[in-house]
C-alpha cells in the first residue's frame, strides 16, 4: 500500500501482529503480571504507564499487539455496570493496543431493583438520577455497548504520537485561535486597511492599544517616532552620530511585529545610515531579530509585574480613591487622557500618591509614579496600588534582572522582589559587530538619559 509506505516514512511503524484468537487477560492476573515485574499496583483502575507496562509485558508473554483486560473491579467501575458472578467483579473490559487502551465494554444493569442497589452501594443519590431511573422502572431489556476511539486506533496502528496526526479537523482546547482582547481606540487598529493620505493616529492610542512601560517612554521630547504604512510606530533616540537607540517593540499587532521590525531596521540603516541597537524587547522581537537577521541578543533586564488581585488581598493602613489632578504629562493633555490618579488617605490627610498609565489590555497599566510623603505609613503605596481593575496586571517597568542570560550569537556571559512581582524578560539586540567593547557605554548613557 503506497500510502502506507508515505506515512512510514515520517512515523516509522511495523505491521501489527495479531492472533485468530485474542488473549483475553483477567484483570487480578494483569495485576499480578505487573507485581511480579515490580510495580506496587493495587486492585483499580490503572495509570497509564501501567497499561503500556502491561502491554509490553502481554507482547513478551502472548506475541501479539493488542489483548483484552477483562472483569475490571467494581470500585473502577460506575454504579451501573453489571456485576459479574464473583461480586467484586463486573463485567467490564479494555482492548489494548500497542499498550493503549482503544476501547471500553461492558454489560449495564437492566433491573431497576439492582440499579438502585447498585446507586446505595456507590452513594449515589437516586433523587438527581430520576429520570434515569424511570426508564428502568419501565421495563429494559439486557443490553451492554462499547466505545471506540477510530483515530486513537489509526494512531497507535501507525505509531502516529497523537492522535490530531490521525484527525483531518482535530480539535483541542487551542483548536480555535483565541479572540484578540478588545481594542481601548478600534481607529488605531494597526491591522485595519488604512488610507495613505490619513494623519497618524496619536502615539498614545497606540500605547493603548499595543504598548507596555517602555513604549511610554517615547512621549520624553529626546525620542522620535518612525510610522510604518499600516499605523504602526517605533521610537529611537538618536545618539553618539553613529547610533540609533531603539526602545521598546513596535507598537502594532503581534502578528506583525516581523514584517514591521524588518522594516525598522532597514529604516535605520538605510535613511538614517546609522547602527541599530535595539533594547527592551519581548521574547517576540528577539526572536525575529536573532533567528531572521542573526543578530546578537542577551538579557540583563526584565519587566516587572504584578498581580494586581494579589496585592488586594494585604490588608491596608490607609484607603485609596481616585484623585484629580496631574502629574506632569510630557505632551500636555493627549497623555493625561491615558492615566489615572489615586491617593492614599488617613484622617483626610494625603500619604501617597500612584499615577497609572494605561498600557495594552494584555499589560494592563504601568506603575508611572508612585510616591509616598512625609508621615506615611508603609504599606502606603501598596494601599493605593488596589486602585489598579481587578484581574489585571500592573508592571513597575524595566528593572535591572539578578543574573546575565546570553540568548542568540552569543556564549557563556533569582530575579528582584519587589511588591511580589514576577520578571519577565527583556532583551537587548544588536546586529553582529554593531558594538565595539567601548560603544557599550552609549547603552548606559542611553539609560542615564
Amino acid at each position: 500500500m503506497p500510502e502506507l509506505n508515505n506515512v512510514r516514512e515520517r512515523w516509522p511503524s511495523k505491521d501489527l501482529v495479531w492472533l485468530d484468537e485474542t488473549p483475553v487477560i483477567p484483570f487480578s492476573k494483569g495485576i499480578q503480571m505487573l507485581r511480579d515485574d515490580g510495580r506496587e499496583v493495587g486492585e483499580e483502575d490503572l495509570s497509564t504507564r501501567d497499561e503500556i507496562r502491561l502491554g509490553e509485558i502481554a507482547k513478551e508473554t502472548y506475541q501479539p499487539d493488542y489483548y483484552i483486560l477483562d472483569k475490571f473491579p467494581a470500585n473502577a467501575r460506575p454504579f451501573y455496570t453489571h456485576k459479574a458472578e464473583e461480586p467484586k467483579r463486573t463485567n467490564s473490559f479494555y482492548i489494548f493496543l500497542r499498550g493503549r487502551e482503544i476501547c471500553t465494554g461492558e454489560q449495564r444493569i437492566h433491573v431497576a431493583k439492582e440499579l438502585r442497589a447498585s446507586m446505595a452501594e456507590s452513594k449515589t443519590s437516586e433523587q438527581e438520577m430520576e429520570e434515569y431511573l424511570s426508564a428502568f422502572d419501565l421495563g429494559a431489556p439486557p443490553h451492554g455497548g462499547a466505545g471506540l476511539g477510530l483515530e486513537r486506533i489509526v494512531m497507535l496502528l501507525l505509531k502516529l504520537n497523537d492522535e490530531r496526526n490521525a484527525s483531518l479537523f482535530p480539535r483541542d482546547p487551542k483548536s480555535l485561535p483565541a479572540r484578540p482582547p478588545v481594542l481601548p481606540h478600534p481607529d488605531a487598529d494597526t491591522l485595519a486597511p488604512r488610507n495613505p493620505k490619513d494623519e497618524y493616529l496619536p502615539i498614545e492610542n497606540l500605547i493603548g492599544n499595543h504598548g507596555d512601560a517602555t513604549n511610554t517612554s517615547w512621549l520624553d521630547d529626546r525620542f522620535e517616532i518612525w510610522r510604518h504604512p499600516t499605523g504602526a510606530a517605533e521610537g529611537f533616540v538618536r545618539q553618539a552620530g553613529k547610533f540609533a537607540m531603539i526602545a521598546g517593540d513596535p507598537l502594532c499587532d503581534t502578528r506583525q511585529y516581523r514584517e514591521v521590525t524588518t522594516s525598522v531596521v532597514e529604516f535605520v540603516q538605510r535613511d538614517l545610515r546609522r547602527t541599530p541597537v535595539w533594547m527592551l524587547v519581548t521574547e517576540e522581537v528577539q526572536q525575529v531579530l536573532a533567528e531572521k537577521m542573526g543578530w546578537r541578543t542577551l538579557s540583563c533586564a526584565e519587566e516587572q509585574r504584578v498581580n494586581a488581585d494579589q496585592r488586594r488581598r494585604e490588608p491596608r493602613p490607609a484607603t485609596s480613591r481616585g484623585a484629580p489632578g496631574h502629574a506632569g504629562a510630557p505632551r500636555g493633555d493627549a497623555a493625561r487622557a491615558h492615566r489615572r490618579y489615586f491617593a492614599a488617605e488617613k484622617d483626610k490627610s494625603v500619604l501617597g500618591l500612584v499615577v497609572l498609565a494605561r498600557l495594552a489590555p494584555r499589560h494592563g497599566w504601568q506603575v508611572k509614579w508612585a510616591l509616598d510623603f512625609p508621615r506615611a505609613l508603609n504599606g502606603t503605596v501598596e494601599a493605593a496600588l488596589a486602585a489598579v481593575p481587578p484581574g489585571q496586571l500592573a508592571t513597575f517597568g524595566v528593572g535591572v534582572s539578578e543574573r546575565l542570560a546570553p540568548r542568540a550569537q552569543l556564549r557563556g556571559a533569582k530575579f528582584r522582589e519587589k511588591f511580589g512581582v514576577l520578571g519577565e524578560m527583556v532583551f537587548i539586540c544588536c546586529p553582529r559587530h554593531g558594538l565595539g567593547g567601548l560603544d557599550l557605554q552609549q547603552v548606559v548613557r542611553f539609560f542615564e538619559d
